[in-house]
């Protein structure tokens, strides 16, 4: 009997080391995961256990999949969602311009975390890769963010958009081919009334590759449309059908540092100005990035009381810097290397 106990003993530990093996090898794959369709609400941490798609409501009659064709919404605060390597994906095409479907859309939640514990984390071909409305501290990081709004009709579609979002981080992704509007977003609601109580504020944008974004004539890389307080830092831009990076007439306080823009359509780095209303991006710093191969002007400028230092502008198509104002108004250039600039100004 002593020798049949040791061999059940013997047994259960050889058991117990190939599950610890198992687990030990892999994870997250190993780690309690979810099945979910297209449309779920989540409300608490997951770990995806398979692709989830196609996602949306085809016009052409046929019975679409998820609630006005977004992938997941999320619709609790201080959770996890762990693509866990796995893929949600849409129709693409006029379905999802329709609804303004997201692969992830987190409905006025804060704290929300969005990412990929294994390599190949994925949302493609959505109106909005992932779509960030209201709430504060939520982060998406380390997905592959592609062929969102990749097709007709034209629409306003994004990778990722961070719309009246305050305090929320977007880091190393990589999004390709997306965003008839911006590879990357920041915005307000233009509703009355809006659909958050705050609007966008101190966000950061960190280390992310955005390629490609020329699905529209106007789409920019990184396009900041509101707020204040922002930080633009470490992220690749090219390809851009429009501006590289374009900080719109309201933003302010934001710095845009080490960044490296390229081969965009129009600037690689716009500070807007409206000529009707007097609006600008004012009081932004523009420090140390790369711009060169533009096929305008490398670094454009038409706010006031903004800093622009260090950067290197060279190789562009019309002017590598450019201040729009008379004798710049008291924007300060300075330690910039570049080959022109107009007025002599920016190139002090």
């Amino acid at each position: 009997m002593r020798n049949r106990m040791y061999r059940r003993i013997a047994a259960l530990a050889s058991a117990l080391f190939m599950l610890a093996t198992l687990f030990a090898a892999n994870p997250a794959r190993a780690a309690h995961t979810t099945v979910l369709e297209c449309g779920a609400i989540v409300t608490t941490s997951i770990v995806l256990g398979a692709d989830i798609g196609p996602c949306g409501d085809d016009l052409s009659g046929e019975t679409g999949h998820g609630v006005n064709g977004h992938g997941l919404v999320v619709r609790g605060s201080n959770i996890t969602i762990d693509l866990n390597g796995y893929t949600i994906f849409g129709h693409g095409g006029i379905e999802m311009v329709a609804h303004q479907a997201a692969g992830i859309k987190v409905d006025q939640q804060d704290n929300v975390t969005i990412f990929s514990s294994q390599p190949g984390g994925t949302i493609r071909d959505f109106f909005h890769g992932v779509w960030i409305l209201g709430g504060s501290g939520n982060q998406v990081g380390g997905l592959n963010i592609l062929d969102n709004n990749d097709g007709p009709p034209a629409g306003g579609g994004n990778g990722i958009v961070l719309q009246n979002a305050v305090n929320s981080k977007v880091i190393d992704n990589i999004v390709d081919r997306s965003g008839g509007f911006g590879g990357i977003s920041i915005f307000n609601d233009r509703r009355v009334p809006p659909c958050c109580p705050q609007g966008a504020a101190n966000n950061l944008i960190r280390g992310n590759t955005v390629t490609n974004a020329n699905n529209r004539a106007g789409t920019v890389g990184l396009s900041i449309e509101a707020g204040s307080g922002h930080v633009i830092e470490d992220n690749t831009v090219a390809g851009s059908a429009s501006d590289g990076i374009r900080l719109s007439t309201t933003v302010s306080s934001t710095r845009v540092r080490n960044n490296e823009v390229r081969t965009s359509g129009r600037d690689g780095i716009h500070l807007q100005e409206n000529l009707v209303t007097g609006a600008s991006a004012d009081r932004n710093l523009v420090q140390g990035n790369q711009s060169g191969r533009n096929t305008r002007d490398g670094i454009h400028v038409e706010g006031e009381h903004n800093r622009i230092l260090g950067n290197t502008a060279l190789q562009n198509g019309n002017i590598d810097l450019v201040d729009t104002n008379v004798a710049c108004d008291m924007n300060t250039w300075s330690g910039n290397i570049f080959g022109t600039a107009d007025p002599a100004c920016a190139g002090s």
